[in-house]
Order: C-alpha cells, then sequence, then structure tokens
C-alpha cells in the first residue's frame, strides 16, 4: 500500500510539474506572440490602406484578442502564476469569481487569522486543492451556496473548510470518493481532510488541515 501511495504522490508531483511547464509555454511564449501579432496590426491599421483591408485586419485584431484571453484562461488553470506576485489569498480569490459564472451562485471567500506568506509550494498546493474541489462541485452539482474558509494558524498551520450545499448530494461519503485525488494532494502535504454532513440539510462539509 505505501508503494502504490508514494507512486501516487509521484505522479501528482510530476503532474504539476508538467502543468507548470505548459502555463509557462503557453502564457510566456506563445501568448507574447500573439501579443506581438497584434501590436503589428495595430500598427499597420494606422497607416493609409484601403477600408476593406482595414476592416479585416481589425477582425483579425479582434480573434486574436480573444484567443489571447482564452489563453491566458487555459494557462492561469494550469498553473496559478499570478501567486508570485499577488499572494493566494487575491489568487485564489480571482479563481472564485470567474467561477461563480459557471456554479451560477456566489462563492464566499472567508479569511480567519493574520495572514502570512506560506512557502510557494504549499501556496500552490492549497490553491489546487481548493481548484479541484471547486471545479468537481461545478461539474457535478447544482449548488445553492458554496463557501470557502481559509484559517491561518501558528507556524504556518493553514486550514480549509469548504461547504458546499445542492440538492443532489447524496452523501458525504459519495463526495470523499469522488474527490479521492485531492485527498492524496492533502496526504501530499501530510494533511488531514474529513468529509462530514453539513449543518444544513443536503449540504457537506470538507475540513482540511496542513501543517
Amino acid at each position: 500500500m505505501e508503494e502504490k501511495q508514494k507512486l501516487l504522490f509521484d505522479l501528482l508531483r510530476l503532474q504539476d510539474e508538467e502543468r507548470q511547464t505548459l502555463s509557462h509555454d503557453l502564457y510566456h511564449d506563445i501568448g507574447q506572440t500573439m501579443y506581438s501579432l497584434t501590436l503589428a496590426i495595430k500598427m499597420v491599421v494606422k497607416q493609409n490602406i484601403d477600408s476593406t483591408t482595414k476592416q479585416h485586419l481589425l477582425q483579425l485584431e479582434k480573434a486574436i484578442d480573444n484567443s489571447l484571453e482564452k489563453l491566458r484562461e487555459i494557462s492561469f488553470a494550469l498553473h496559478p502564476f499570478m501567486i508570485e506576485d499577488l499572494g493566494l489569498i487575491d489568487t485564489l480569490g480571482s479563481f472564485l469569481r470567474r467561477m461563480e459564472l459557471t456554479v451560477k451562485c456566489q462563492i464566499k471567500l472567508t479569511v480567519m487569522g493574520e495572514p502570512v506568506k506560506l512557502p510557494l509550494e504549499k501556496e500552490h498546493l492549497i490553491y489546487r486543492i481548493c481548484q479541484e474541489i471547486v471545479n468537481y462541485v461545478a461539474a457535478r452539482y447544482t449548488v445553492n451556496n458554496l463557501s470557502i474558509e481559509l484559517t491561518y494558524g501558528e507556524q504556518e498551520q493553514s486550514g480549509l473548510v469548504v461547504c458546499v450545499e445542492s440538492p443532489s448530494i447524496v452523501s458525504a461519503e459519495q463526495v470523499a470518493n469522488d474527490l479521492i485525488l485531492t485527498t492524496i494532494r492533502i496526504d501530499m502535504l501530510d494533511g488531514t481532510v474529513e468529509f462530514v454532513e453539513g449543518k444544513i440539510k443536503n449540504s457537506v462539509e470538507i475540513r482540511i488541515r496542513i501543517p
């Protein structure tokens, strides 16, 4: 069992490294090339060119801008590079605001305790845990309420409580079985996770402690 668990740990770490590399290549290489194209088009349309060509170029510029925005979203989903600049809380908040359009309800983020800068790898894993849970909820359930409470404790200890309310939730055990890979991520941090029935009917609380 320990060998299987170690193998899963290694596979998840490798997956995260590949995500980071792909995200970097998309955003910094392909993204910058596409941005340079839009700048070149802007320069050309300022020249004395016929109206038909100008209209085609403006349409092309708009298409590239839309593709560039989609590219940023994909890159961000693969690897939250914003954490390095903005920190965990702002990056997580930005992700949750975008996900509100998908789950069609407000996602409440509450921060408890005094926020501190955690080791970067730990912040990335906390973000990934939240991302996996919210994406799972969005894909699986019609959500009435969704909230995340992030707690900063002493000696860089952290806690997460994710509360999901949905009429289609069957049991906490079902949610736990579906989020087995997330549980493994938490184990990678030597953390603990509990899936318990919420105080509200048809709700589940996911309680996570990370040392």
